[in-house]
């Protein structure tokens, strides 16, 4: 008798989590399920496969599969872009200008695109309205120009300030977060 109960039980619980589960999936847009690594922007981690601390050798070998790639450097920073205007983007291993200090030789530190194609679970990418971002991730933290910055997730966004009724994003980039104790 005691072990039909415990089988009943053992029963109901798996019918209460494969239901829980499915309520779950239901209940969840889909724009905040999980998107393809190919196309997710994971804040302070990742745009597509390029992640933040990969070779950088690596990443322009991603970075070929959209177009062809060209050196990005003056002393200000160092990198490649892909070549064609919305495709891809531009990876650095060294960043020092507006605000950002990054350097790791050879290795990933900054990703930036403006290939609306990356884009964040919340379905923001470039050519959202700049209020999505507001309303995701909340007052940024430092500006610079039409440079917006959530530096302790480490995001950042150009906004397109062409358009004077709605401000809309222009590129979306992604860098090590920046920790209370990091800043000068």
């Amino acid at each position: 008798m005691r072990e039909s109960v415990s089988k009943w039980r053992e029963h109901l619980l798996s019918i209460m989590l494969v239901g829980a589960v499915a309520v779950c999936r239901w209940a969840v847009p889909a724009s905040t399920q999980q998107l393809p690594r190919t196309v997710a922007i994971i804040p302070g981690r990742s745009i597509g496969l390029v992640w933040i601390g990969m070779p950088i050798d690596e990443a322009k070998a991603i970075a070929i599969q959209f177009s062809p790639v060209e050196e990005n450097s003056n002393e200000k920073f160092h990198g490649f872009c892909n070549t064609h205007h919305g495709v891809g983007f531009c990876v650095y291993d060294y960043v020092r200008t507006l605000g950002y200090n990054l350097r790791n030789p050879g290795h990933v530190v900054f990703i930036v695109t403006d290939d609306n194609r990356f884009r964040l679970t919340s379905d923001l990418r470039v050519g959202s309205a700049f209020a999505g971002f507001l309303k995701m991730f909340g007052i940024y933290t430092a500006s610079s120009g039409a440079i917006v910055k959530w530096e302790s997730l480490g995001l950042s966004v150009l906004l397109n300030t062409q358009n004077s009724v709605l401000l809309t994003v222009g590129s979306i980039a992604v860098f090590q977060p920046v920790v209370e104790q990091d800043r000068p």
